[in-house]
């Protein structure tokens, strides 16, 4: 039976096994036995059980979207992208970004000589001289034609926290 009950934990998500771990480690512990039986009860380490045991319940889990809204004369569309991770999220960014500046797949190329905006012609709203991948927050980079403000290329990295 332990070994069955440890097989349908294992299937668990990371929090719904925190959870029941922590819960049978509290419910253990209010009873006769003694930490060294509890250890080998669940068949966890020192540093499992410790780790479980002061495990905050209110951990905060996030998604990491980018949001491609794109258009032109001739076609538009977004595109959605979710990752679990901020660093993938940024890596996608950075992505497109990169790639709506190639001449053969975009007309933004068109707004940027020798890597410098023609602000005459294009509007660019962005915050990306603030990435730090060591601290996520969100992102946008919107490009838009000034002669015709329904050609735009809106890139946005989202964080959503998971309810």
């Amino acid at each position: 039976m332990k070994t069955m009950i440890k097989e349908n934990i294992m299937n668990l998500s990371q929090k719904r096994l925190f959870e029941i771990a922590k819960n049978a480690i509290i419910e253990l512990e209010s009873s006769e036995y003694e930490h060294g039986a509890i250890l080998e009860y669940l068949d966890i380490s020192e540093k499992e059980f410790e780790t479980i045991k002061n495990s905050n319940e209110d951990t905060k889990h996030y998604i990491y979207t980018i949001i491609f809204d794109y258009s032109t004369q001739d076609c538009s569309g977004v595109d959605t992208y979710i990752f679990d991770t901020y660093k993938k999220a940024l890596n996608k960014f950075k992505e497109i970004i990169a790639e709506e500046k190639k001449a053969e797949v975009s007309w933004v190329a068109d707004a940027f000589e020798d890597g410098v905006l023609l602000e005459e012609d294009y509007e660019l709203d962005t915050n990306i001289d603030d990435i730090n991948e060591d601290e996520e927050h969100e992102l946008w980079w919107n490009i838009t034609d000034r002669d015709d403000w329904n050609t735009h290329d809106f890139i946005d990295l989202r964080i959503k926290e998971v309810k």
